[in-house]
């Protein structure tokens, strides 16, 4: 078996590619819910990864995995500034990468405790996802008129809930040691 280090290398690397192959669509959100939506989706990938990690990993393998953890928001930052800021919906300023990094944290760290506590992927991604839109519903209404924020609700649970499904699915693949690949994303789960 590989080193630790190699494996969570390897994985988070995996994660970061299939957010890649899988933006989220902007459904009319403007660039705040967009940002959140796609911070968020980073991090719900990461903690499928996270949890691979954890269930294969030996007892004192899980330091090495906890580091990996922390330096998630700069290989996000990196990934929105070199490989996504083309392809966004949104022109982006040179702040917006770090910003989605921070992003991307939350859910990872709102899954460790629940990881702690033998809480199951699945309803770790529910919990996280329902807390995170509770909790920065200002960024998911931005532009929308008072009206119309049930639908801007709607939308972003249904962004947050697609990430968890991509997620489940990514979870799968590493227990399978499939490679993401754009074909993959392409032709559906």
């Amino acid at each position: 078996m590989d080193p630790i280090d190699v494996r969570a290398d390897s994985t988070f690397t995996q994660a970061l590619r299939c957010v890649q192959f899988r933006v989220p669509q902007p459904y009319g959100f403007k660039a705040p819910g967009f940002v959140l939506a796609l911070g968020v989706r980073y991090g719900m990938i990461a903690m499928a990864a996270a949890y691979h990690l954890l269930i294969t990993a030996d007892d004192d393998e899980e330091g090495a995995i906890m580091e990996m953890i922390d330096c998630w928001p700069r290989l996000v930052e990196d990934s929105v500034k070199w490989d996504l800021s083309t392809r966004l919906p949104f022109a982006i300023d040179s702040s917006v990468p770090s910003f989605i990094g921070r992003i991307a944290e939350l859910p990872l760290r709102a899954y460790l405790p629940l990881y702690r506590r033998l809480c199951p992927l699945y309803q770790s991604l529910d919990l996280v996802g329902h807390s995170l839109a509770h909790e920065h519903r200002s960024m998911i209404f931005e532009g929308w008129p008072w009206l119309k924020r049930r639908v801007a609700s709607n939308l972003f649970e249904n962004t947050w809930r697609e990430s968890a499904e991509f997620a489940l699915h990514f979870f799968d693949r590493r227990q399978a040691d499939l490679e993401e690949v754009s074909e993959i994303a392409l032709i559906g789960e």
